[in-house]
């Protein structure tokens, strides 16, 4: 009961009414409604009680009356072990999710819920907010929390050098995620919504199976179609899982026959390849591209998008093809040169950085003996300097000779 709470309560009564007016108290009904408004809060105090609320949610599900209830017999099915909180903060939440697809319809709801709030907002996100801080600072830290802007830089940013390495595992974990369910990327969600109405009515939020599109393969496959603002946001989604290439996702999937046939790589190999391999593979074929993939490439330029709109009537054929290429395979080589030449200078600084410190570390220990080696020597050539310094002052200077000829000598009979 959020009465219970007495500084929210305080804090947000106006909001309360306004937003949540004739919702029953208790069973956390108003605290629900409030979440449900947050992007409608009015009152800053009550917007940071309730982002300190949920930040205890998204780490201990049993703070989520509505969540906690929904999802009991799930919990006691599926995660046991984690009940008193063992294994640490959220620990619940990501059980729960990886046994989605068996979850009570209540307790998948509400988690769904949950996991788009982690997805819209940073610090609602306990594994961000434990591995990432420094990378907030380094690349994002004139981005405003919230709508996934955080979010949103963190993925541009985190194929660039010096990225922290276990941030970068976290937004590939996440990234990874939210490349099959639609809910989860918020930006592009803002922006689409109307389309996916008018295109994708039936289309899955997140695919059932290898042959479902679900709504992010149906608005790649439209995407000549598509509203500028959600054409826009696409485009920025698909630049960020280009540079990270897996086969099979709905974004980046009309090129994954391009990929296959032309870039030497398979479905095992891609999750290892350098960030930027694929896009750099693809361009350089762009003459022997595919229409579709063609086409997604050409998503990123708005002179591109045009010539695709108008291809989208007419015939593939080759001389078409030819045509289409002339135009435009020089402003993609151009973008993509633009993204990957900062990229492959930092390497090779990096490469060079450490082969010259492995040639320092080596080279050392010679430089010191050589050091010893020519002091010893410098020391013995003094010391035979001085030595003859004292042999010529004493035997062959003038004074050292009349000396010698003037000395007086007793002869054995007497004579002097």
């Amino acid at each position: 009961d959020v009465r219970m709470l007495h500084t929210l309560n305080e804090d947000c009564t106006k909001d309360i009414a306004t937003l949540c007016n004739g919702t029953e108290h208790g069973e956390g009904r108003v605290l629900a409604c409030l979440q449900q408004h947050r992007a409608d809060i009015a009152d800053d105090k009550c917007k940071m009680q309730m982002l300190r609320m949920m930040g205890l949610i998204v780490e201990d599900h049993r703070l989520d009356y509505v969540l906690a209830k929904a999802c009991l017999a799930d919990v006691q099915q599926f995660c046991a072990g984690l009940q008193n909180g063992s294994g640490g903060p959220g620990a619940v939440h990501a059980c729960l999710r990886k046994s989605s697809d068996h979850l009570s319809p209540g307790c998948q709801e509400a988690e769904a819920e949950l996991e788009a709030m982690e997805h819209a907002d940073v610090r609602l996100n306990p594994r961000i907010q434990k591995e990432c801080p420094l990378a907030i600072s380094m690349f994002c830290s004139d981005i405003a929390a919230g709508n996934a802007n955080v979010m949103t830089c963190l993925q541009q940013s985190s194929s660039k050098a010096h990225f922290p390495e276990n941030c970068r595992i976290i937004m590939a974990s996440l990234l990874e995620r939210s490349s099959l369910k639609y809910s989860l990327n918020i930006k592009l969600k803002a922006a689409c919504d109307t389309d996916v109405a008018k295109l994708c009515p039936d289309a899955n939020d997140e695919p059932e199976s290898a042959i479902d599109p679900g709504v992010l393969g149906c608005l790649t496959a439209d995407s000549s179609i598509l509203s500028k603002p959600c054409r826009t946001e696409l485009s920025a989604l698909v630049r960020v899982h280009l540079n990270r290439y897996r086969i099979g996702l709905p974004l980046t999937s009309p090129c994954d026959g391009d990929v296959l046939a032309r870039c030497n790589v398979d479905k095992q190999v891609t999750p290892f390849i350098m960030g930027g391999y694929i896009q750099s593979c693809l361009s350089k074929s762009f003459d022997k591209l595919h229409k579709p993939c063609w086409a997604l490439l050409s998503m990123f330029d708005e002179g591109q998008f045009k010539a695709v709109t108008v291809l989208e009537s007419k015939p593939w054929t080759a001389e078409l093809q030819k045509e289409a290429i002339d135009k435009v395979a020089s402003q993609v080589t151009v973008q993509l040169r633009r993204e990957l030449e900062p990229k492959i200078i930092a390497n090779m600084h990096s490469n060079i950085k450490t082969a010259v410190e492995l040639q320092h570390g080596l080279i050392r220990p010679l430089l010191f003996g050589l050091t010893n080696a020519v002091s010893l020597l410098l020391v013995v050539v003094v010391v035979l300097a001085l030595l003859a310094w004292y042999v010529w002052r004493k035997y062959m200077t003038p004074n050292s000779r009349l000396n010698a000829q003037g000395r007086t000598v007793a002869i054995k009979d007497g004579r002097v």
